[in-house]
């Protein structure tokens, strides 16, 4: 198998010079005669004032004005080749090659001498696929120019091109003969040679380079890369043997055998020199981190690269301390196995070195939501939107640390700051609103409450915890019930068996005075999972004591008392064995 092709730089030449007036002038005077001989002064100084204000023109960016304006000088001298160049560019300019080919060619013909004329013809070959032509034109200026290497190079591509391989590296051969061995141009005929698939033939170039710059560790690792790749294990093996004689402490050694040993089937002895390789402070991040995205696609998939990886991430970390980048990576590996504790430390180290990573603060605070840590949530968040007074997001968070906090005012005041900030993004937006309207109905702005509700479910009206939340909120102030009992069944039609939604709309049934349907529900409710709710477990009491049944209703406010989260009059109503709303 052929190793891939890597990019080298290559030095090109721009083509497209606006002349300046000194040399037009020159072109003018050496090209100054008309079909019956010298121009006239009068001639002259006519053709000088059109190609000065046709030149303005091209400058201003009048295109059509210029080209009217060239076209005049070549009414009064057809040979004067600035005026064919000047046109030859407008008219590439406006990707109308065949006209510029034309007046190129015509430009270069009457003033061979001139190399901008050429370069330009060569160029536009280059864009219509002539590279025959284009070489032709490189080659005469290599030779016209021998100082000029990038000439050289220019025709060297024009070569590859054209699929004229042999005469390219004629041409590399050329220029090496002149400024030495060249690293650029070595890799340039390892690609050559590897696309015709002459393994043997790039080995040689990079042996050749090795040779003379025999401390090189970039050509050791091609040419162990380019013997591994095309299935040569024992003159990969080699290769890597001879760079521990050069540089025992050289990172790429364990990379390089980490991939021997993987190609020969050894998994746990590959693992075991990746390892070694990450320990290495030497080995640049960047290359570790292409590893580590390596086995992202794999984590779901196979358990053991999970753990691996994990193992690398660690490494990363504590190899690199100084890193932010190194830190949030295993932040990040670690938050997608759940563990929000240490991947919560991670992220915090990371911060520390660079607090500008807005990934990172976004994470962090979501993990510390994650462990309920709302306390360091909201001044995370606080932090965060320091650095970040324009981002959305970091506001609701931190609206959503401090609701947790019940923190109401506050919440509300950051909310409505952060939602300014929202553009094009409806989700969000969404969100801003629910938080305000659980915010609002806390501090008793019911108005306000049921606006904020209103206005996120606009923007989703099939978003279920909003449908729920609003509707149970309403169903505590006894308040618009009939709207209630829609948004309630709608949000447990979108998402049925939930045990807070099953109470919501049993709770609404209740306010109705409907008990038999509320009880249904709250069973359902209680199958589901609420059995463990406090709410749901004083509800089904209050039911039950409705429906005449105040011995077993007791019995279910006790054990609402022991799940916890009831209501404040809980107690009172076990103590007087009474109903109390």
């Amino acid at each position: 198998m052929q190793k891939g092709i890597r990019g080298i730089t290559i030095i090109l030449l721009a083509v497209f010079f606006i002349a300046s007036c000194k040399s037009s002038e020159r072109s003018i005077s050496a090209s100054s005669k008309n079909k019956g001989g010298q121009l006239t002064e009068e001639q002259r100084t006519k053709l000088m004032y059109f190609f000065v204000n046709a030149n303005k023109e091209k400058i201003l960016g009048n295109d059509s004005r210029a080209m009217d304006l060239f076209s005049e000088c070549l009414k009064i001298d057809p040979r004067n080749d600035a005026s064919l160049y000047e046109i030859s560019q407008l008219y590439a300019a406006n990707k109308k090659y065949a006209e510029a080919i034309n007046f190129a060619r015509a430009a270069s013909e009457i003033n061979p001498s001139n190399e901008w004329y050429k370069l330009l013809l060569a160029e536009l070959y280059q864009r219509t696929g002539k590279f025959n032509d284009a070489a032709s034109i490189y080659e005469k200026l290599s030779g016209d120019y021998p100082s000029r290497i990038d000439y050289q190079y220019q025709w060297a591509e024009v070569l590859l091109y054209a699929g004229k391989v042999n005469d390219a590296i004629k041409v590399y051969d050329k220029i090496e003969s002149v400024i030495g061995l060249d690293k650029e141009i070595t890799l340039r005929k390892e690609q050559i040679y590897l696309k015709q698939n002459k393994v043997d033939k790039a080995a040689e170039v990079l042996e050749n380079y090795i040779r003379q710059y025999p401390n090189s560790m970039d050509m050791y690792s091609l040419l162990y890369e380019l013997y591994s790749v095309n299935n040569m294990p024992d003159k990969a093996l080699a290769v890597i043997e001879r760079m521990k004689t050069v540089d025992p402490n050289e990172p790429r050694i364990n990379l390089n055998l980490a991939d021997y040993y993987r190609n020969t089937g050894d998994k746990e002895k590959s693992f075991e020199y990746l390892k070694k390789a990450f320990t290495n402070r030497d080995l640049d991040t960047d290359i570790k981190v292409k590893i580590i995205s390596s086995y992202i696609p794999l984590l779901q998939r196979d358990s053991t690269m999970m753990t691996q990886c994990l193992e690398l991430c660690r490494t990363l970390a504590e190899t690199h301390p100084d890193e932010a980048r190194a830190q949030a990576i295993y932040g990040d590996l670690l938050t997608m196995n759940k563990n929000y504790d240490k991947s919560s430390e991670y992220y915090r180290k990371s911060l520390d070195l660079d607090k500008n990573n807005l990934n990172v603060w976004q994470q962090y605070i979501i993990n510390l939501s994650e462990l309920k840590n709302f306390s360091l949530m909201d001044s995370a968040s606080t932090e965060a939107i320091s650095f970040f007074p324009n981002e959305s997001s970091l506001y609701l968070l931190s609206g959503i640390a401090k609701t947790q906090l019940d923190k109401h005012e506050d919440a509300i005041e950051i909310l409505n700051q952060g939602i300014k900030l929202v553009v094009d993004n409806d989700a969000q937006l969404a969100q801003f609103y629910s938080n305000l309207g659980d915010n609002y109905n806390k501090v008793k702005k019911y108005q306000d409450s049921d606006k904020a509700f209103d206005k996120a479910l606009e923007i989703d009206p099939k978003d279920a915890y909003v449908l729920n939340n609003y509707a149970y909120y309403l169903s505590l102030r006894n308040d618009q019930l009939e709207k209630a009992e829609k948004m309630s069944k709608l949000s447990n039609d979108i998402q049925p068996n939930q045990s807070s939604f099953l109470d919501t709309y049993a709770w609404i049934l209740y306010q109705e005075k409907k008990y038999d349907e509320a009880l249904n529900w709250l069973e359902k409710a209680l199958e589901n999972g609420g059995n463990s709710s406090g709410t749901i477990l004083e509800h089904y009491g209050d039911v039950l004591f409705q429906k005449g049944d105040a011995g077993k209703a007791i019995e279910y406010w006790q054990k609402a008392k022991k799940a916890g989260g009831a209501s404040d009059l809980l107690d009172k109503k076990i103590k007087d064995r009474k109903l109390y709303e």
